[in-house]
């Protein structure tokens, strides 16, 4: 185990160069080993040359570790770049069923004509029927008395003595023929007054029960990780060291990992340590040196878990600091990290305290 380990960090180290065939060898060696290592897929998988085996590489890794945060996150970006456009071969014709079939041109409108000009004339009146009465004023009142009206059209229609009396009103004859009766309109709005009573109690009931939250689509130890990397990370970037810039600097991690009600007093600790502790001046004056720095293998121990919170002991990984000329050392992550309490918000873990090894 000592010798794979030696291996994976020589590979790293030459990665970190560049020199991807030192690299290449150091990960064949330990695969020979152990096919299953996770970490030396991992490695492996930024150093073949297409998306294909980079997939196949990335696929060992989640093989060994279902858990790994970075093997989903790169099969994630795999999938989400599209495969670049295949242009037609120039000089063929495009395939019949691409082509674009010419409509034919629409034939030319008629020429527009007012409905009167095209109407077919009429025939002449046949004899015996009288001449048409000539309009007065031009307009269309005829000047002859219509037919049918007035005191001689009366003698026409039976006297009233035949029809049968008008039926006198009657208060709420025609409202009940027009709608519903009343014992029916009361019982439909018993009906809807009971619904609501009942939807108003189901929903205080389910008010008042504690319903346990999602489970988080990301561990808690992957979180944990991402945000001690991140912490690291920062250290690389000389504003973290200002107290009047270090909040702008920690923000965006602080948000992202920690719990909101604690997320003023975390960037309010990070400003005691650069004010108080005498190694954040012995670390400043050599970061202008460091080139990156990350953690890797981490391990932890479940203390105490619920659905809402949980409790990691950390038992194992390196911060590792590579230079600018590209020399690198590792640092346990136990002498400064040892404990994590987790709250499960809304399926989300965040980080609650971190407990330093003093």
């Amino acid at each position: 185990m000592e010798d794979l380990s030696a291996a994976l960090a020589a590979a790293r180290a030459a990665l970190l160069r560049g020199d991807k065939a030192a690299a290449r060898s150091q990960l064949a060696t330990v695969l020979r080993s152990d096919p299953g290592n996770a970490q030396a897929w991992l490695l492996m998988s930024g150093i073949v040359a297409t998306p294909e085996q980079q997939r196949d590489c990335l696929r060992r890794v989640l093989a060994s570790d279902p858990g790994n945060a970075a093997a989903r996150r790169g099969l994630e970006a795999l999938d989400a770049v599209p495969g670049p456009a295949i242009p037609a071969p120039a000089g063929l014709p495009a395939p019949a069923g691409l082509r674009r079939l010419a409509a034919p041109a629409p034939a030319p409108p008629a020429a527009f004509a007012p409905p009167w000009q095209n109407a077919p004339a009429y025939p002449p009146a046949a004899p015996g029927y009288p001449p048409a009465t000539a309009p007065l004023g031009g307009g269309l009142v005829p000047t002859a008395p219509l037919t049918g009206f007035g005191p001689a059209a009366e003698a026409q229609y039976p006297p009233a003595a035949q029809y049968p009396p008008a039926q006198p009103w009657q208060p709420g004859v025609q409202e009940r023929r027009r709608g519903m009766s009343p014992l029916l309109n009361s019982v439909l709005v018993g009906l809807v007054a009971t619904v609501v009573i009942l939807c108003a109690v189901g929903a205080l009931v389910i008010y008042q029960r504690r319903i346990a939250p999602p489970p988080p689509k990301i561990s808690a130890q992957d979180r944990t990780t991402a945000f001690i990397n991140e912490l690291f990370v920062h250290l690389t970037d000389p504003r973290a060291f200002d107290e009047a810039t270090a909040p702008e600097v920690l923000r965006p991690t602080i948000d992202k990992y920690v719990l909101s009600t604690y997320r003023t007093r975390t960037i309010e600790s990070w400003n005691e340590e650069i004010a108080g502790n005498s190694e954040f001046d012995d670390f400043e004056e050599i970061q202008p040196f460091i080139k990156q720095i990350y953690v890797a293998d981490m391990r932890y121990v479940v203390q105490t878990q619920t659905a809402t919170a949980i409790t990691l002991d950390i038992v194992g990984g390196d911060v590792w600091f590579v230079a600018i000329d590209g020399q690198s050392q590792s640092q346990p992550v136990t002498t400064i990290y040892q404990r994590a309490y987790l709250t499960n918000d809304n399926g989300v873990w965040y980080i609650k305290d971190i407990v330093g090894s003093d």
